[in-house]
């Protein structure tokens, strides 16, 4: 996993798996609820992303648009919460790296929210986490150890 921080805008995350890309975008695509139930999206542009989430009592909802899919490479969303003036954008993409894959997640927009900073503070540990949790879905699956 490489440390995250391109400045107070852009957050970039990388995190190695033990699996082909076309397992990687599998596990990313058709397999999410595996690893990140809260989060729904079909990989078509245009399509609707939706994440539910709890903190405590409070009850929490992102939403946004697939802008573009590249199967077995890319995949880009934007994505706001009530409140935001304007969306972040994602953009996942997989690396070959022999048999196994390097997968790149870049967000960007922080500085156009209220608390840019502390909102990109939790989303570096929220994707690192999450990232970590499809590596470890994409190995199982990978190894014949689990999955779906």
């Amino acid at each position: 996993m490489t440390a995250p921080d391109d400045g107070a805008d852009v957050l970039r995350v990388e995190q190695a798996v033990a699996a082909p890309a076309s397992v990687v975008w599998t596990s990313l695509t058709t397999e999410r609820a595996a690893w990140w139930s809260e989060m729904s999206f079909d990989a078509e542009p245009g399509a609707e992303v939706v994440e539910r989430w709890s903190e405590g009592d409070s009850e929490h909802v992102a939403t946004g648009t697939v802008l573009s899919v590249e199967p077995e490479r890319a995949l880009s969303f934007e994505w706001t919460e009530p409140g935001w003036p304007t969306s972040l954008q994602v953009r996942i993409t997989l690396h070959d790296d022999g048999p196994d894959t390097r997968l790149e997640l870049t967000e960007e927009g922080f500085t156009a929210l209220e608390d840019g900073t502390g909102i990109r503070a939790a989303h570096v540990e929220g994707w690192t986490m999450l990232l970590s949790q499809l590596a470890q879905h994409a190995e199982r699956r990978e190894t014949g150890l689990g999955g779906l």
